[in-house]
């Protein structure tokens, strides 16, 4: 890593691309908790990851569509987005939403498909937050402390 023909810049660059790669990790892990499958054969594991990430999919598409039609409401074009400025979908709230409105779109008659992929959008863009990035101050975790930690055996 110390080659010289790598600059700092590209190495920033590289770094910062996998964090697509990353985010989808801890969606599938986290939220969805994609390695607790019900199915126990290896055709029934991989047709449980396949619809998690059908449903990913389908929530990031609508997250999207979220994210524009927010965007577009404030009058921002794409190209001349300040970060300051953009809106951003709340993802989980898009994945809650996609499962609430699975069977929906499954069962739905053809000619209501657009009612009901404009319903969950709708649902989407109403959980939004600015996006803030370069964020540099400590987030301090919410997350309960465990009142037996102390109490560990030492033998």
């Amino acid at each position: 890593m110390l080659d010289e023909r790598y600059t700092i810049d590209a190495l920033k660059e590289v770094y910062h691309a996998r964090w697509g790669i990353e985010e989808l990790y801890k969606i599938s892990k986290n939220m969805i908790v994609v390695d607790d499958f019900h199915g126990r054969s290896e055709r029934t594991v991989k047709q449980e990851l396949f619809a998690h990430f059908v449903l990913i999919t389908m929530s990031r598409l609508c997250t999207n569509e979220s994210e524009n039609l927010l965007n577009s409401l404030l009058n921002l074009q794409p190209d001349e987005m300040d970060p300051k400025q953009t809106i951003q979908a709340n993802f989980k709230n898009s994945l809650a939403t996609m499962s609430r409105h699975l069977e929906d779109i499954m069962f739905v008659p053809a000619r209501c498909i657009k009612k009901v992929m404009d319903d969950i959008v709708s649902s989407i863009s109403r959980n939004h937050q600015k996006l803030r990035p370069g964020r540099s101050y400590i987030r301090k975790s919410k997350k309960p402390v465990n009142k037996w930690r102390g109490c560990e055996s030492t033998a």
